[in-house]
Protein backbone atom coordinates (compact mmCIF):
# COMPACT_ATOMS: atom_id res chain seq x y z
CA UNK A 1 0.00 0.00 0.00
CA UNK A 2 1.29 3.05 -0.85
CA UNK A 3 0.64 6.35 0.73
CA UNK A 4 1.36 9.74 -1.67
CA UNK A 5 1.57 11.81 1.80
CA UNK A 6 5.09 10.31 2.53
CA UNK A 7 6.41 12.21 -0.42
CA UNK A 8 4.89 15.82 1.53
CA UNK A 9 8.61 17.48 2.64
CA UNK A 10 8.58 18.51 6.53
CA UNK A 11 9.78 22.00 5.13
CA UNK A 12 6.91 24.05 3.70
CA UNK A 13 4.49 21.27 3.14
CA UNK A 14 1.96 20.89 0.77
CA UNK A 15 -1.72 21.39 2.74
CA UNK A 16 -3.35 17.56 2.66
CA UNK A 17 -6.89 17.90 1.43
CA UNK A 18 -9.16 17.65 -2.25
CA UNK A 19 -9.49 21.10 -3.46
CA UNK A 20 -6.98 22.67 -1.48
CA UNK A 21 -6.23 24.61 -4.59
CA UNK A 22 -2.71 25.32 -3.16
CA UNK A 23 0.06 27.83 -5.53
CA UNK A 24 2.96 26.16 -6.08
CA UNK A 25 6.52 27.07 -8.21
CA UNK A 26 7.67 24.23 -10.45
CA UNK A 27 11.45 24.12 -10.75
CA UNK A 28 14.17 21.94 -12.86
CA UNK A 29 17.49 21.50 -11.67
CA UNK A 30 20.58 22.16 -13.82
CA UNK A 31 23.48 23.21 -11.64
CA UNK A 32 21.16 24.86 -9.53
CA UNK A 33 17.23 25.22 -8.94
CA UNK A 34 15.65 26.83 -12.14
CA UNK A 35 12.36 28.11 -11.80
CA UNK A 36 10.35 27.31 -15.13
CA UNK A 37 6.70 28.02 -13.99
CA UNK A 38 3.96 27.49 -11.71
CA UNK A 39 0.54 26.03 -11.11
CA UNK A 40 -1.77 24.93 -8.82
CA UNK A 41 -1.58 21.63 -6.19
CA UNK A 42 -5.56 20.98 -6.12
CA UNK A 43 -5.96 17.55 -4.73
CA UNK A 44 -3.05 16.04 -2.24
CA UNK A 45 -4.23 12.70 -0.05
CA UNK A 46 -3.25 9.43 0.67
CA UNK A 47 -4.64 8.08 -3.15
CA UNK A 48 -4.57 11.10 -5.61
CA UNK A 49 -2.45 13.78 -6.27
CA UNK A 50 -3.42 16.36 -8.93
CA UNK A 51 -1.61 19.63 -9.75
CA UNK A 52 -0.98 21.41 -12.89
CA UNK A 53 -0.04 24.69 -14.07
CA UNK A 54 2.12 25.98 -17.17
CA UNK A 55 5.90 26.37 -17.59
CA UNK A 56 8.20 28.42 -19.83
CA UNK A 57 12.32 28.29 -19.84
CA UNK A 58 14.71 26.78 -21.32
CA UNK A 59 13.41 26.66 -24.67
CA UNK A 60 10.04 25.02 -23.91
CA UNK A 61 6.48 25.97 -23.12
CA UNK A 62 3.19 24.92 -22.50
CA UNK A 63 0.52 23.78 -20.30
CA UNK A 64 1.63 20.56 -17.51
CA UNK A 65 -0.86 18.36 -15.61
CA UNK A 66 0.72 15.73 -12.97
CA UNK A 67 -1.99 13.04 -11.48
CA UNK A 68 -1.54 10.09 -9.36
CA UNK A 69 -4.32 7.88 -8.45
CA UNK A 70 -5.26 4.75 -7.02
CA UNK A 71 -7.37 2.52 -8.25
CA UNK A 72 -9.49 0.11 -6.46
CA UNK A 73 -7.47 -2.99 -7.45
CA UNK A 74 -4.19 -1.34 -6.01
CA UNK A 75 -2.89 -0.64 -9.15
CA UNK A 76 -2.17 3.76 -9.87
CA UNK A 77 -3.28 5.90 -13.05
CA UNK A 78 -0.37 7.51 -13.94
CA UNK A 79 -0.63 10.93 -16.16
CA UNK A 80 2.34 13.13 -16.92
CA UNK A 81 0.85 15.83 -19.41
CA UNK A 82 2.96 18.84 -21.03
CA UNK A 83 1.58 20.69 -23.63
CA UNK A 84 3.42 22.49 -26.27
CA UNK A 85 7.41 22.69 -26.95
CA UNK A 86 7.20 20.01 -24.09
CA UNK A 87 4.48 17.99 -25.46
CA UNK A 88 7.23 14.45 -25.74
CA UNK A 89 7.71 13.91 -22.42
CA UNK A 90 3.71 13.07 -21.85
CA UNK A 91 2.95 9.60 -20.51
CA UNK A 92 -0.35 8.03 -19.60
CA UNK A 93 0.44 4.31 -17.97
CA UNK A 94 -1.24 2.05 -15.02
CA UNK A 95 1.35 1.25 -12.84
CA UNK A 96 2.34 -0.75 -9.52
CA UNK A 97 3.39 1.08 -6.65
CA UNK A 98 6.17 0.61 -4.11
CA UNK A 99 6.82 2.45 -1.34
CA UNK A 100 10.09 3.20 0.83
CA UNK A 101 10.14 5.45 4.03
CA UNK A 102 13.46 6.53 4.26
CA UNK A 103 14.31 8.32 2.88
CA UNK A 104 10.26 8.92 1.77
CA UNK A 105 9.56 7.70 -1.58
CA UNK A 106 7.38 6.14 -4.15
CA UNK A 107 7.83 4.27 -7.39
CA UNK A 108 5.45 4.06 -9.82
CA UNK A 109 6.35 1.34 -12.96
CA UNK A 110 4.44 0.69 -15.70
CA UNK A 111 2.28 -2.65 -16.00
CA UNK A 112 3.14 -2.41 -20.05
CA UNK A 113 6.43 -1.23 -20.27
CA UNK A 114 9.56 0.41 -18.64
CA UNK A 115 8.65 3.65 -18.16
CA UNK A 116 8.93 4.73 -14.20
CA UNK A 117 8.30 7.83 -12.16
CA UNK A 118 9.43 8.09 -8.62
CA UNK A 119 8.02 10.50 -6.19
CA UNK A 120 10.24 11.48 -3.04
CA UNK A 121 10.71 14.06 -0.67
CA UNK A 122 13.04 16.53 -1.20
CA UNK A 123 12.96 18.46 2.46
CA UNK A 124 15.26 21.18 1.24
CA UNK A 125 18.23 23.40 3.23
CA UNK A 126 19.17 26.53 4.65
CA UNK A 127 18.79 28.16 1.33
CA UNK A 128 16.11 25.66 -0.25
CA UNK A 129 12.95 25.37 0.11
CA UNK A 130 11.46 21.64 0.72
CA UNK A 131 9.99 20.88 -2.71
CA UNK A 132 8.04 17.11 -4.00
CA UNK A 133 10.64 15.67 -6.34
CA UNK A 134 9.53 14.25 -9.53
CA UNK A 135 11.55 12.40 -11.56
CA UNK A 136 10.37 9.94 -14.66
CA UNK A 137 12.79 7.78 -16.36
CA UNK A 138 11.82 8.67 -20.40
CA UNK A 139 13.20 12.54 -19.10
CA UNK A 140 16.21 14.15 -18.98
CA UNK A 141 15.64 16.00 -15.59
CA UNK A 142 13.17 15.96 -12.40
CA UNK A 143 10.75 18.08 -12.03
CA UNK A 144 10.09 19.68 -8.46
CA UNK A 145 6.74 21.23 -6.94
CA UNK A 146 7.38 23.65 -4.26
CA UNK A 147 4.72 24.84 -1.64
CA UNK A 148 6.41 28.01 -0.83
CA UNK A 149 4.87 30.76 -3.18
Amino acid sequence: MCNLTIVNPTKDPFNIGTNINQACNVYVKEAVYVNIGSGTVVTYIASELLANGSYSALGYSGDWTIQVSQNSDGTWDVEANFTGSGSGYSRTFTANGSQITSPPSITFTDTQSSDSVVLSQDNGSIVTDGKIEINPNWAPTSIYLDSNV
